[in-house]
């Protein structure tokens, strides 16, 4: 495992964070599947049919970026999908975080949508997974906004490293019939054959924080960005708040994907 070390270029600021916020999970069930269960004959809630015991919320610390220093990388409506809400966050070093938010009355819809988008991508293709990323880049565009809300939390990024390592040409310890590892394998024998690597798993942790910043210097690409529109923005209308299941993509400098997660539950993650 590792955990990505990077600042942000704009931080979430700890005077801004809001304690004990809601975060709603999802919903295992559409309302009117909840209605049929619940009803009694005539329409009225049956007093045998108790709920499953799940919260419909908890509670999170909500950090908080304000649109008077900045302007966001956004998007609206992504992949054609209605009602889609998606930022950009830039780390200092090029790389940087897309969270996707899906429309608040019809999340679970979305999310099955956007998991099966993300499942179709072959394991054996980075190329693909490089395609989708670009194509969710490009919807971006520096968007004014009044804040940007999202959970402080660490988020578990884990994956295959194989087709990533292929990629880097380095593809003979992963082929049976050329790989042989069986040097580093104590009280190894003939009948165990050549050991090759089969399956290799990464595991990336990334700390959504906050910090202090009363006397905070604008990133210098902040700032020329600023200056090219004039000045700093006055904080635009649309507001973003991440306060129910959301989806992650750890982007590279050069644009590769290096890892999604789904963020059902904040506490769990």
């Amino acid at each position: 495992a590792a955990f990505f070390a990077d600042a942000w270029k704009l931080p979430f600021n700890s005077l801004l964070t809001m304690r004990g916020s809601p975060f709603y999970l999802m919903a295992q069930e559409s309302a009117e599947e909840r209605r049929r269960r619940t009803a009694g004959p005539m329409g009225s809630r049956s007093s045998s049919a108790a709920d499953d015991g799940r919260p419909e919320f908890i509670h999170v610390d909500m950090m908080t970026l304000r649109g008077n220093l900045a302007r966001f990388r956004y998007a609206e409506n992504v992949f054609g999908m209605i009602g889609t809400q998606s930022v950009q966050l830039q780390y200092k070093h090029d790389a940087s975080l897309i969270l996707l938010l899906p429309p608040s009355n019809q999340h679970v819809h979305i999310m099955q949508v956007l998991k099966r988008m993300m499942d179709s991508i072959p394991t054996d293709a980075p190329g693909e997974s490089k395609s989708f990323i670009s194509q969710l880049i490009a919807a971006h565009s520096l968007t004014e906004l009044r804040f940007v809300q999202v959970p402080r939390m660490l988020v578990d990024f884990s994956g295959g490293m194989i087709p990533t390592l292929k990629h880097m040409n380095m593809t003979e310890i992963f082929d049976a019939s050329t790989a042989n590892l069986s040097s580093m394998v104590k009280n190894a024998n003939s009948d165990s054959g050549k050991l090759h690597v089969s399956h290799l798993l990464h595991k990336v942790m990334l700390p959504l924080v906050d910090q202090r910043t009363d006397d905070m210097e604008l990133d210098a690409d902040i700032a020329a960005e600023n200056e090219a529109f004039g000045g700093a923005p006055n904080g635009g209308r649309i507001r973003i708040t991440f306060n129910r299941p959301f989806f992650a993509f750890l982007v590279g400098k050069d644009g590769d994907l290096l890892g999604s997660s789904l963020i059902l539950n904040p506490a769990q993650e």
